[in-house]
């Protein structure tokens, strides 16, 4: 038993050891990840979640799952049968993403996200949650400005109509009548 022994343990610990280095890149990974995350278990458990999903739902508690996500929005029912669609597309061995709006703290917010299926281990799922709020808000403000654009070109139109050529140095605000002159120095 002896050199069996010692051969065996050795072996044992270079598994160990392996399996604990896996262990501590993967959560290196997520923890470094700019998404909040959660790997929900068969029985809706949660087996992993980072630090980004406990500031996201405001709980550092372990037990923190996909509950609490949905608690983020006004309609939970909504939100759960929403994230039910979303396993459901993603189901058994692929992935699947949709964009979510919501409110926090009183400020529109935005979410993208992801559902997927860990190969190999039935039943537990990995949720990826994109904050994407700032595009959102970006492409609200690109909207706006075009449609600024869109009223100034109409309303030079309409005012190179009603003048034509002959504005000699008029300001569109005179000429459509609002009687108030623009002064450019």
């Amino acid at each position: 038993y002896g050199i069996l022994g010692g051969a065996g343990l050795l072996l044992l610990r270079r598994i160990y050891t392996d399996v604990d280095r896996s262990r501590k890149i993967l959560t290196e990974v997520l923890e470094k990840s700019a998404e909040a995350r959660i790997i929900i278990g068969p029985g809706g458990d949660t087996i992993y979640s980072n630090a980004r999903f406990h500031r996201l739902i405001g709980n550092n508690a372990a037990s923190a799952g996909l509950e609490d996500f949905i608690n983020l929005f006004e309609s939970t029912s909504k939100t759960r049968r929403t994230l039910d669609d979303l396993n459901n597309r993603a189901s058994p061995a692929g992935s699947a993403t949709t964009e979510m709006p919501t409110t926090i703290k009183g400020q529109p917010a935005w979410f993208q996200v992801t559902c997927q299926h860990i190969i190999g281990w039935p039943g537990h799922v990995h949720w990826r949650f994109d904050d994407i709020t700032p595009r959102y808000k970006l492409e609200s403000a690109i909207r706006e400005e075009r449609e600024k654009l869109f009223l100034i070109n109409d309303f030079n139109t309409k005012w190179r109509a009603k003048v034509g050529d002959d504005w000699k140095g008029r300001t569109p605000n005179l000429v459509m009548g609002s009687n108030v002159q623009v002064v450019w120095e």
